[in-house]
C-alpha cells in the first residue's frame, strides 16, 4: 500500500511540472526504474543539460515523496532513516548543481563526473525509499 501511495504522489508531483500544449493533462510517468535511460546521457557520451535540468525535477519529485512519508508518519524526524535521507538527498542536489555549472561553463568531463556522481546518490535515495 505505501508503495502504491508512493507511486501515485511521485505521478501526481511529476505531472504538475509538465506540459503537452495541448491543453490534455500529460500522460502519467513511468516507474521510477524505466527513468533511469531517460537520466543517462543523452548527447553522445556527455551529459547534456536538458538531463541536467530532468534530473533536477526528479530529484524535486523525490524529495516530495519524502515530506509526504514525513506528514504522514511513515518517516520521523530525527530518526536514523531521516537522517540517511537527508544526507542522501543532499548528496544528489550538490553533484547536479556541479554538473550544471560544469556543462554551462563548458567543461564537458567534470559534469559528466558530477552527473554520474548525482545518478550514484539518486539510486541510493531511491534504496533508502524503499526501506
Amino acid at each position: 500500500m505505501r508503495k502504491m501511495m508512493i507511486a501515485a504522489l511521485a505521478a501526481l508531483c511529476l505531472s504538475a511540472c509538465a506540459t503537452t500544449g495541448s491543453g490534455k493533462p500529460p500522460a502519467p510517468p513511468a516507474p521510477a526504474e524505466t527513468l533511469a535511460p531517460i537520466l543517462a546521457p543523452i548527447a553522445g557520451n556527455h551529459v547534456a543539460a536538458e538531463t541536467i535540468d530532468l534530473a533536477f525535477a526528479t530529484a524535486d519529485t523525490a524529495l516530495y515523496v519524502v515530506d509526504f512519508m514525513r506528514s504522514v508518519g511513515w518517516i520521523v524526524d530525527g530518526s536514523p532513516k531521516a537522517r540517511a535521507l537527508a544526507d542522501v538527498a543532499d548528496d544528489v542536489k550538490r553533484w547536479l548543481v556541479v554538473a550544471d555549472a560544469a556543462q554551462t561553463a563548458g567543461d564537458q568531463a567534470k559534469a559528466d563526473s558530477a552527473f554520474a556522481k548525482a545518478r550514484a546518490a539518486y539510486s541510493l535515495l531511491l534504496k533508502a525509499l524503499e526501506h
